[in-house]
């Protein structure tokens, strides 16, 4: 799991709508999951492998985390909230 960085205040509602778009179907997630801290203020990226994989799969799935931690992490400072 990653702490992203802190949900933009200013159009709120745009940016969770994308975090749920994101999750639909794990095109913008690589299957991770996006969501919130308990206080609301934190975006959060969880990625949970249900087998024990081997290590090309491991270093595969932590590769594909790493790339989407990127992504969101640019979708929240290019955020219109953000700038």
């Amino acid at each position: 799991h990653c702490t992203l960085d802190t949900l933009p205040i200013q159009q709120q509602e745009d940016f969770l709508t994308m975090m749920l778009r994101g999750n639909l179907f794990g095109q913008a997630t690589n299957f991770a999951a996006l969501g919130l801290d308990e206080s609301g203020n934190k975006v959060l990226l969880q990625y949970y492998h249900p087998n024990k994989p081997t290590y090309k799969e491991f270093h595969n799935a932590v590769e594909d985390f790493i790339n989407t931690v990127d992504y969101w992490q640019g979708q929240i400072k290019s955020h219109p909230a953000a700038l």
